[in-house]
C-alpha cells in the first residue's frame, strides 16, 4: 500500500500552539518499506525527541521550514538506503 511506503504529514501539524508540551516525541521505528518522509513547515515544532530507527529502505527525509524548532535529541540509527549529503 502506498502508506507503506511514503508518509508525509502537511504544514502546521501536531503542535500545541501556545500550550506547553512535555510528552513531544516523534518516533518512526520498524518501518521496513518506508521510503519516503516529508514533513511540512511548523509541524511538530514543540517536540523534543526526532527519532528514526531501523528504516532500511528510506530513500528520502525532507522536513520544511521551522520543523522541530524545540528539539533536543536526534536519533537515526538503521538507515542504510539514506544518502547523507553535506
Amino acid at each position: 500500500a502506498a502508506s507503506d511506503v511514503y508518509k508525509r504529514q502537511g504544514m502546521d501539524n501536531f503542535k500545541l500552539g501556545s500550550g506547553y508540551r512535555v510528552d513531544g516525541v516523534y518516533r518512526n521505528k520498524n518501518c521496513l518499506k518506508l521510503k519516503s518522509i516529508r514533513i511540512g513547515a511548523r509541524s511538530f515544532n514543540d517536540y523534543y525527541t526526532f527519532d528514526l530507527v531501523n528504516l532500511p529502505s528510506l530513500q528520502s527525509l525532507i522536513l520544511d521550514d521551522y520543523c522541530f524548532t524545540k528539539c533536543s535529541q536526534l536519533v537515526l540509527t538503521g538507515l542504510r538506503c539514506l544518502p547523507l549529503s553535506p
